[in-house]
């Protein structure tokens, strides 16, 4: 079996602006050597626990076992024209890879922020 993935870290979702459509996001508290978890997406959730609820299952992923704590909506990965693929989403603070891309969000213009300044 082929799993597509990513490795985010904390407010990924929030940054990406990706709703979660179950559950909680990752943070702080999934750090390298706490319980492994892991956010799939809808489509995984249907395609591998069809009427059922995903949250709070475990997967196994090479050796580990990782529980299930959110469900992400579904978002194009790879191109605009892709059916939607079943995705998963590891935590940066326990799966950290030193080819990590930054993404992140800001104003259009920072200087010009009203006061309280709110993206």
């Amino acid at each position: 079996m082929r799993l597509n993935y990513e490795t985010v870290g904390p407010q990924y979702f929030q940054t990406m602006r990706i709703p979660l459509a179950h559950g909680r996001d990752l943070d702080e508290r999934d750090q390298d050597g706490a319980p492994g978890v892991v956010i799939i997406n809808e489509t995984m959730a249907g395609r591998y626990w069809p009427g059922g609820d995903a949250l709070g299952r475990r997967i196994k992923l090479t050796k580990d076992w990782l529980e299930i704590v959110g469900i992400a909506k579904d978002v194009k990965n790879r191109s605009l024209s892709e059916a939607p693929q079943p995705f998963l989403y590891l935590p940066l603070l326990q799966d950290y890879r030193s080819n990590m891309i930054l993404v992140a969000r800001t104003l259009p213009n920072p200087n010009r922020c009203p006061n309280p300044c709110v993206p």
